[in-house]
């Protein structure tokens, strides 16, 4: 993957604003469960954060477009449309709902990686 200075500043920024949203995230959790134990609420909201949140993130470094943390936010909310839309449509069809959270997002960062190859390609041969 060939990643030029500017990207690397710009991927540095997305980091520092991840960690942010990322506390605010476990901040928000954890004043809207307040009665729920801590290591709970740190539990649930890791978790949701790298589903909803991280794999976006990691879609958009192989797809080699960063963006601002406002269009990163309306490509995050779009992913997690999709991914909830084809589960429900998987769930219609009849397949087994029990690991679509996992196994969705995993489809996507493998479809994205290989955009990003064939892109790679097509660059080396030009």
């Amino acid at each position: 993957m060939i990643i030029n200075k500017n990207q690397k500043e710009a991927v540095k920024n997305t980091y520092k604003k991840l960690i942010f949203v990322y506390l605010f995230w476990i901040v928000l959790f954890s004043i809207t469960f307040y009665k729920t134990k801590l290591t709970t609420n740190l539990i649930v909201s890791t978790s949701l954060f790298m589903f909803y949140i991280l794999v976006p993130y990691i879609l958009l470094v192989l797809l080699g477009k960063i963006y601002s943390i406002k269009e990163f936010l309306i490509f995050a909310a779009t992913y997690l449309a999709i991914i909830l839309v084809s589960s429900y449509y998987i769930a219609i069809i009849g397949l087994n709902v029990k690991y679509h959270f996992i196994a969705l997002p995993c489809l996507v960062i493998a479809g994205a990686y290989a955009i990003r190859k064939i892109r790679d390609r097509k660059l080396k041969k030009d």
